[in-house]
C-alpha cells in the first residue's frame, strides 16, 4: 500500500512543480501581450470619478418649490461684481452618469456611463455583465476586453495621445 501512495505523491509534486514553472515562465509573455492594462477601479472610486450631476440634466424631476414670501436681501450680502465675468472652464462639463435602474424583467439592471471619451451602456444580471452600446466621441477609440462573464473592461482611448507608428 505504501508503494502506490508514494507514486501518487511523487506525481502530485511533479505536477505542482510543472504548473508553477509554466506559470512563472509565461508571466513575461503575458505582460508583453498586454503591457497597458487599465487599472481596475472599485465602485467607490468610479463614483468619485463620475462627474457631479448638474441640476439641468438631472434624470429625476425635482419637486417645484413651494411659494413663499419674497426673499429680503440680507445686510451681509456681498457687493455686486464689477469686473469681467469668469473665464469659461477649460473643458465643458459632462452630463451626469445615470444610476443603476432595474429593467422591466426585474432580473437585469442597466446603467449608462457618460465620460469624456464617449457613452457606454451596460446591462448586469447575476450571471453576466454585457456592454449593450458603446459610442466613442470624435478623437477617441473604444476597446472592450471581456475577462469572464461577469467582468468587462471598456476603455475610451484618445487617439491624439498615441504615438504614430510608421
Amino acid at each position: 500500500m505504501r508503494r502506490p501512495l508514494a507514486y501518487v505523491v511523487a506525481w502530485a509534486l511533479a505536477t505542482v512543480v510543472a504548473v508553477t514553472g509554466a506559470w512563472i515562465g509565461l508571466q513575461p509573455l503575458l505582460a508583453a501581450a498586454s503591457p497597458e492594462l487599465p487599472t481596475r477601479l472599485s465602485a467607490a472610486q468610479l463614483r468619485q470619478a463620475a462627474p457631479a450631476p448638474s441640476p439641468s440634466l438631472s434624470p429625476s424631476p425635482s419637486p417645484s418649490p413651494t411659494p413663499s414670501a419674497s426673499p429680503t436681501p440680507s445686510p451681509t450680502s456681498s457687493p455686486a461684481r464689477t469686473g469681467p465675468p469668469d473665464a469659461p472652464p477649460a473643458q465643458p462639463a459632462l452630463p451626469a452618469t445615470s444610476q443603476w435602474r432595474r429593467l422591466p424583467d426585474g432580473e437585469v439592471f442597466e446603467r449608462t456611463f457618460i465620460v469624456r471619451g464617449g457613452v457606454a451602456v451596460f446591462h448586469a444580471s447575476r450571471e453576466q455583465v454585457q456592454v449593450v452600446e458603446e459610442n466613442a466621441n470624435p478623437g477617441y477609440e473604444v476597446s472592450v476586453n471581456r475577462w469572464s462573464r461577469s467582468s468587462v473592461i471598456l476603455s475610451f482611448e484618445s487617439m491624439e495621445l498615441r504615438p504614430e507608428s510608421g
